[in-house]
């Protein structure tokens, strides 16, 4: 369970000079900040969650669960404009595994999702959009059933393959197909090399999809990608095992399109990257890091369409260059230290297209400058009890610029800080 929120006032700019923040709803954009009308957000999240394992023999066993999640959240702005968003989810999954032999192993699973939302129009421009097909009703809901499975064949002492994938069926969709296959060769004792093809089926946001089914009765096209990747491992010791990937993608992408106001489809994006990883692991202490390299081959935008996605052969909203780091410490049985660091090299790709538009600052990098990320956790388990304390972004306690999170819409000039946090957790198994 979570809770928080955040008051704030009119910016300097937009009480000085309305027209600055890109509107003017009301003539409190001219009074100052004492005069003005109180403003916030605010937000609670509440999940339960159950899982059991029934093991039915050796060699067969079904994994149920079930759990809830509910979520509020409410904004009210300089105008004392209402914007209020519900959501409601009940999750149920069964997983059975099947290992027959020491050949075969075989995973077959089904899903369902029953949510339900609650949107008050106020300032959300597209639940503004659908209470004009339902005046009388402003909650609405959607079901989703899936399918999924994994056959895992051993063809010889060096030759494994992986057949699998899902089927998704939503209420504002048609059916969305995920295949994915891999073929894994053993070269040596130490070296693996991997083949592995997938592709991935995401849906269009619930809003949008429903929107879309009110206007036209028809289901929403989705974001598909298509990934292939080529991946060398080593377990060079006891101690190191290091790895090496290559990657192509397709991407038919889900954005922002400017000239229909709304989220759709704008382009099919193609790309490719390099990730090198390694773990090195010796008494108490254990060390993982990788990096990877991604880089936009093309970009075929739709007709009549807009994106703040790319900026010439660039990504503005990623950054070419990833370092991730972890560390942990077992100090004894019950007690271990773990942290990690995510590290984002900077954003070309998003100082490109601010310049390109002339809506960069002189002198201003900050929103484009490599952001860090830190994580650091204490964790206390002994028998069916396990306890931690973790802090999360706590560079942002020494300044909030190594927590920035840039800001790709509205030209790719400005930037938000995530704030640090501690937080607390307590868990039995049964």
């Amino acid at each position: 369970m979570s809770r928080g929120g955040l008051d704030y006032i009119n910016p300097l700019e937009a009480y000085n000079n309305p027209a600055a923040a890109g509107w003017t709803w009301g003539p409190e954009w001219w009074q100052p900040a004492g005069q003005q009308a109180p403003s916030g957000t605010g937000y609670q999240q509440f999940t339960v969650f159950a899982k059991y394992l029934h093991e039915l023999s050796d060699t067969f066993n079904i994994e149920y669960i079930l759990s809830y999640d509910t979520f509020r959240y409410m904004r009210r702005d300089f105008s004392n404009n209402y914007n209020r968003h519900d959501e409601d989810e009940i999750f149920a999954k069964a997983l059975a595994r099947w290992t027959p032999n020491e050949r075969h192993s075989v995973a077959l699973g089904a899903e369902l999702s029953l949510e339900s939302f609650n949107s008050m129009s106020g300032g959300n421009f597209n639940a503004w959009r659908i209470s004009t097909y339902d005046w009388d009703q402003e909650a609405w809901s959607t079901a989703t059933y899936s399918g999924l499975g994994e056959w895992q064949w051993t063809l010889t002492d060096t030759v494994t393959l992986f057949l699998g994938g899902r089927v998704d069926k939503n209420s504002y969709t048609d059916t969305l197909y995920s295949p994915r296959a891999a073929v894994v060769y053993s070269l040596t004792p130490q070296d693996t090399l991997k083949f592995i093809t997938a592709q991935s089926v995401r849906m269009q946001n619930a809003e949008e999809s429903r929107l879309r089914w009110l206007e036209t009765k028809d289901t929403s096209d989705a974001e598909e990608l298509d990934n292939l990747e080529i991946r060398w491992e080593r377990q060079h010791n006891d101690n190191l095992w290091f790895a090496f990937s290559g990657f192509t993608s397709k991407l038919d992408v889900i954005a922002w399109d400017v000239a229909s106001v709304s989220t759709t489809n704008v382009g099919l994006q193609k790309s490719w990257g390099l990730e090198g990883e390694f773990t090195y692991k010796k008494d108490s202490w254990n060390l993982s890091a990788s990096h990877s390299y991604v880089t936009l081959t093309d970009f075929d935008l739709r007709e009549g369409m807009s994106t703040y996605l790319v900026s010439g052969d660039r990504l503005t909203s990623w950054s070419d260059h990833i370092t991730k780091v972890q560390a942990g410490y077992q100090f004894n049985p019950n007690w271990s230290l773990l942290t990690s660091a995510r590290i984002y090299w900077g954003f070309p790709g998003a100082e490109d297209y601010a310049e390109a538009h002339d809506t960069i600052d002189d002198g201003f990098s900050d929103a484009y400058d490599a952001a860090v990320f830190l994580n650091m956790g204490l964790r206390y388990q002994k028998e069916k009890i396990s306890m931690g304390l973790d802090g999360t972004n706590l560079l942002g306690f020494i300044d909030k610029k190594y927590n920035r999170r840039l800001r790709v819409q509205g030209n790719c000039n400005d930037y938000r800080s995530t704030a640090p946090s501690v937080l607390f957790s307590l868990k039995y198994h049964f």
